[in-house]
């Protein structure tokens, strides 16, 4: 029993160490870090040729999806804008039609104001002075009358 749970127990220790060593490691994952003084003039880290690949794929892949999406943008506001443009030249064209068929109507009613007042015949002046004169020859009728009558009797 006792040789049982050594051998389980080597077991344990050597996978433990097998699973976390940086060589188990090196193979399955994309970057290694290795320090200044290792076999490399330089401390960073190292990337496996598919790590860079997919790294560089994948910058790529970021660039045309915003570009993509910059140029969507750009033609939903172009599209946006284009909208507003038609609507507004609608509106300025309708309100310039209706403008203008009310200066029409306006007109037409200004110049038969103007006529129908151009029409009246004799102006206030002459009115007045007719009067006048019509005035002063019934008065003197009416005082010749009178005398006439007073001189028959």
């Amino acid at each position: 029993m006792k040789s049982y749970f050594k051998n389980i127990f080597f077991l344990f220790i050597a996978v433990f160490l097998l699973g976390f060593s940086p060589a188990a490691h090196a193979g399955d994952g994309d970057a290694v870090p290795i320090n200044e003084g290792d076999l490399a003039p330089f401390s960073g880290t190292l990337l496996t040729n598919e790590a860079a690949a997919s790294l560089l794929a994948e910058i790529h892949t970021c660039a045309e999806r915003s570009t993509s999406q910059l140029e969507f943008e750009l033609e939903s506001v172009r599209a946006k804008c284009e909208l507003d443009l038609s609507l507004v030249s609608i509106n300025l064209e309708s309100s310039s039609q209706r403008y203008q068929s009310i200066i029409q109507s306006q007109d037409e009613q200004l110049e038969y104001l103007l006529k129908s007042n151009t029409n009246r015949g004799m102006s206030r002046e002459a009115n007045f002075i007719v009067g006048v004169v019509a005035g002063v020859l019934i008065t003197s009728a009416a005082a010749y009358s009178l005398s006439s009558i007073s001189n028959s009797n």
